[in-house]
């Protein structure tokens, strides 16, 4: 069963890119997996060490949230406007 987010409230929709501080990775991770707005999360190559989805209902909702990784790491978030292509399953292979 797939739940809308907006009809729970959750208007803001999100992706947060994380940098930890130097050794903050594992501590980093703990953290992220304890907010429970981040309703995703992947650890990536590159520059940042994850990219989280985060659903809340305000903006200032969305800075409270983001207070809680910044003693921890640097962040770049991005709103989302709109979503031309929904999750789906990855495409079988022939």
């Amino acid at each position: 069963m797939k739940l809308d987010p907006t009809a729970l409230g959750l208007y803001v929709a999100a992706y947060v890119r994380i940098r930890p501080a130097m050794g903050q990775l594992s501590m980093m991770a703990e953290i992220i997996a304890s907010i429970p707005e981040i309703v995703e999360c992947d650890r990536v190559t590159g520059e940042d060490c994850f990219i989280a989805k985060v659903f809340v209902s305000t903006v200032t909702d969305l800075e409270h949230m983001l207070d809680k990784l910044l003693p921890h790491a640097q962040t770049n978030t991005s709103i989302v406007q709109s979503s031309p292509v929904k999750r789906r399953q990855p495409r079988m292979p022939i």
